[in-house]
C-alpha cells in the first residue's frame, strides 16, 4: 500500500500508462513512485530534485506539492505540471526525463509581470481529440493567489495560446477532459467550475460554488466517468456533477470517517478509489 500523503504532501498526481501497464503516483515534493498494475508493487522512483532545484530554467514554489499529471497514449509520455512555469515530460517506457515544456506567457517580461515574479502551472488535462494539454497556471507572488489563466498547449503543432480567467484570484487544484463532449472541467479553487469548449477554446459557463453549503471550495480534485457521464469533485466530501443535465449531487458516507481529495475510476469493475 501507498500513501500518497506519507512524506507530507498531498498526493494529487495519478497516471495511468495503458500502454506499459503502469501506475504514477506523486508520493512527495520532488518524488514520483512507479507502480506495476499487475503485480501492484513499487517498481520505480523518480525524482525531480535534480531538475529543479538551482536551475536558471525551472522556477520552484511550493505549490510543487499539489502536482497533476495526464498521460497521453499517442506518445507513450506522462506530462507533469505544478510549481513550476514548465511541465516536465516523462517518457513512460523509459521513467526517464525527456523534455520541458515552457509554458511562459509572452507578456510575463524578464521574469516580472506587474511586479508580480512567478508564473507557475498549477494542474494539467489532456484534449486527446485535438491532442492539446490544457495546464491551469496562474502569476502570483504568495503561494495560492494570483491571476489564473489557461494554458493551451498543441502537442503536435508545438504551439501554445493563453486563455485568460477572470472572476478569480485563485489558483487551479484540477483540470479533466469530456469526450463526449469535447469541454474541458477546470477547477478554481474558492471560486467553482469553470467550463472551456476545445472547438472554440472559448469558456462556454462558470458554476460559482463559493455559496454552496454542502461543498468546501478548496483543494478539490477531479475525475470524469464515461460510464455515467459524471463530473465527481473531491472536496473532503464528494460532488457529483452530471455534465448532461447540470444536476449537482453529493455523496457522504455517514458510517465511514473519511475525507476523500483526490481519486481514481477503475471501468472494469465501475469502482472509484479515493485518497484521504
Amino acid at each position: 500500500t501507498w500513501s500518497p500523503q506519507s512524506s507530507g504532501y498531498f498526493g494529487y498526481g495519478f497516471a495511468y500508462d495503458s500502454k506499459d501497464n503502469k501506475i504514477f503516483v506523486l508520493t512527495g515534493k520532488y518524488n514520483i513512485t512507479v507502480i506495476d498494475a499487475d503485480t501492484e508493487k513499487a517498481i520505480d522512483n523518480i525524482s525531480l530534485k535534480g531538475y529543479i532545484d538551482n536551475s536558471i530554467r525551472y522556477y520552484y514554489s511550493p505549490r510543487i506539492s499539489y502536482a497533476d499529471m495526464v498521460y497521453d497514449p499517442a506518445n507513450d509520455y506522462i506530462y507533469i505540471a505544478g510549481g513550476t512555469r514548465f511541465v516536465t515530460v516523462l517518457n513512460g517506457y523509459t521513467d526517464k526525463v525527456v523534455d520541458f515544456i515552457n509554458t511562459t506567457p509572452p507578456d510575463l517580461i524578464n521574469g516580472k509581470w506587474q511586479n508580480i515574479t512567478h508564473w507557475t502551472t498549477e494542474a494539467i488535462a489532456l484534449d486527446t481529440q485535438n491532442s492539446c494539454l490544457y495546464i491551469g497556471a496562474m502569476f502570483s507572488n504568495t503561494s495560492y493567489f494570483g491571476i489564473p489563466r489557461i494554458v493551451i498547449y498543441n502537442i503536435s503543432a508545438n504551439e501554445i495560446k493563453w486563455l485568460n480567467i477572470s472572476g478569480s484570484n485563485w489558483c487551479f487544484s484540477s483540470i479533466v477532459y469530456d469526450p463526449d463532449n469535447n469541454y474541458i472541467y477546470a477547477w478554481l479553487i474558492f471560486a467553482g467550475l469553470v467550463i472551456i469548449n476545445t472547438t472554440t477554446n472559448q469558456i462556454t459557463d462558470f458554476i460559482n460554488f463559493i455559496n454552496n453549503t454542502n461543498v468546501d471550495i478548496s483543494f478539490d480534485q477531479m475525475i470524469y466517468v464515461h460510464d455515467n457521464g459524471c463530473l465527481y469533485i473531491f472536496d473532503g466530501s464528494v460532488v457529483v456533477f452530471n455534465t448532461t443535465t447540470g444536476n449537482i449531487s453529493y455523496f457522504y458516507s455517514p458510517n465511514i470517517v473519511f475525507a476523500a481529495y483526490s481519486g481514481v475510476y477503475d471501468p472494469y469493475i465501475k469502482n472509484i478509489f479515493t485518497t484521504d
